[in-house]
C-alpha cells in the first residue's frame, strides 16, 4: 500500500534536485517551491495549506493519511479549522493527539491495522479545481517534521484518480477499522452486514474499484 513517485515532470525534477543540492551543502535555507514541500519550511507550508482551507469554513476539505499525528502545531491548526466548519477526515494507524469531540464533530478519525504496515502518507487539501494532493515521507510528529522530509504534489489526472480510489477504499473499510469513540479511545467500527476489507479490495481489480471515486472528497 506504499505510494512512491516516478516522474518525468521537469519542474518537479528540478525542484527535487535543487533541494538535494541544498541538503548536500548543509545550508540553512528556506525555499518556497511550486510542486514540492521540503526543508526547513515544511511545517509552515503544511500550516498554510490548512489555513487555506480554514478560511473557506464549511467549504473547506482536508483528508490526511499518516502513521502518527502528534505535532502540536499541526493538531492545533486542524482543530481550529474543524471548529470553523472544515470537514476533515484522518486515517491514522498509530498515535493520535486529537479528540474529535472537541471539534464540533467535523473531524472523523479512523485507524486501520491489518495485514500490511501502513507507511504511506497522503495529504489532500481542497476540492474540485482547488484540490491539491501530496504524497510524502513525513509523519506528522515533532521528530519527523524536524527531519529532511519531502512531499510531492500529484498532478497527473490518472494518478490522482487512483490515489483517491485507494483513499476511498480505506474510508469505507469496516473489517480492520477502528474509530474514535467516547473518551477519545478507539473502538471497533460498527460494521454493516456486508463486510468490506480495504486489503481485499486493493488486491482485486474490480469495476467497482475503477469507478469508485472518493465522493467524500468532492461533496
Amino acid at each position: 500500500t506504499n505510494l512512491s513517485l516516478l516522474t518525468a515532470d521537469k519542474r518537479i525534477a528540478k525542484e527535487v534536485a535543487f533541494y538535494f543540492d541544498i541538503l548536500a551543502s548543509e545550508k540553512e535555507t528556506v525555499i518556497e517551491y511550486k510542486d514540492i514541500i521540503a526543508g526547513k519550511g515544511f511545517t509552515a507550508e503544511i500550516v498554510k495549506l490548512i489555513e487555506h482551507e480554514r478560511i473557506k469554513c464549511s467549504e473547506g476539505r482536508i483528508f490526511i493519511k499518516v502513521q502518527n499525528l502528534t505535532s502540536k502545531i499541526i493538531t492545533d491548526k486542524l482543530i481550529s479549522a474543524a471548529k470553523d466548519g472544515v470537514k476533515i477526515n484522518l486515517l491514522i494507524s498509530g498515535m493520535n493527539a486529537i479528540d474529535p469531540k472537541k471539534c464540533n464533530n467535523n473531524i472523523q478519525i479512523k485507524s486501520i491495522s491489518g495485514r500490511y504496515e501502513e507507511n504511506s502518507k497522503v495529504y489532500l487539501f481542497g476540492s474540485s479545481k482547488d484540490e491539491r494532493i501530496y504524497i510524502s515521507s513525513a509523519d506528522l510528529t515533532e521528530d519527523s517534521l524536524k527531519n529532511n522530509n519531502l512531499a510531492v504534489k500529484i498532478k497527473d489526472e490518472h494518478v490522482l484518480k487512483r490515489i483517491k480510489e485507494i483513499l476511498y477504499l480505506y474510508y469505507r473499510d469496516n473489517v480492520d477499522s477502528r474509530i474514535i469513540g467516547n473518551g477519545a479511545r478507539y473502538i471497533p467500527y460498527n460494521a454493516p452486514p456486508k463486510k468490506i476489507s480495504v486489503y481485499d479490495s486493493l488486491s482485486e481489480e474490480t469495476d467497482e474499484l475503477r469507478e469508485s471515486i472518493a465522493h467524500l472528497l468532492h461533496k
